[in-house]
């Protein structure tokens, strides 16, 4: 079993975190939804990673333990998120590149294959 951690606006209009434990990445696919969030196939999401509303996952993406992503994020086909990585809302993470492990990626970012997103050691 795995946790996803969606955030999402409640009833009362508050940011709110919400677990979801799933055996079946089809489950996941399904709660999803409710957050306007869309996983493509093949895609790879490891335990206690947060997703915000608005996320699109494309195919063949996988997001180590840990990572999390803000809002209205776009992760292209191949991409890879390290474990405790994050990546901030309005960012796009184009096909096939890699951002490595407690990496920061700021809001309205665009990271291309070949780019150096890796360990910041200032945190």
């Amino acid at each position: 079993m795995k946790t996803v951690i969606f955030l999402e606006v409640d009833e009362a209009g508050d940011l709110d975190t919400v677990p979801f434990v799933y055996n079946d990445i089809s489950e996941l696919v399904e709660r999803a939804k409710r957050a306007n969030v869309t996983i493509g196939n093949g895609v790879n999401i490891q335990d206690n990673v947060l997703v915000s509303m608005d996320c699109h996952i494309a195919d063949y993406v996988e997001i180590k333990d840990g990572a999390k992503l803000g809002f209205n994020v776009l992760l292209e086909k191949g991409s890879l998120i390290g474990p405790g990585a994050e990546v901030g809302s309005h960012s796009v993470i184009k096909e096939g590149a890699i951002v490595g492990p407690e990496c920061e990626i700021s809001e309205n970012s665009v990271v291309e294959v070949g780019d150096f997103a890796m360990i910041d050691f200032d945190k």
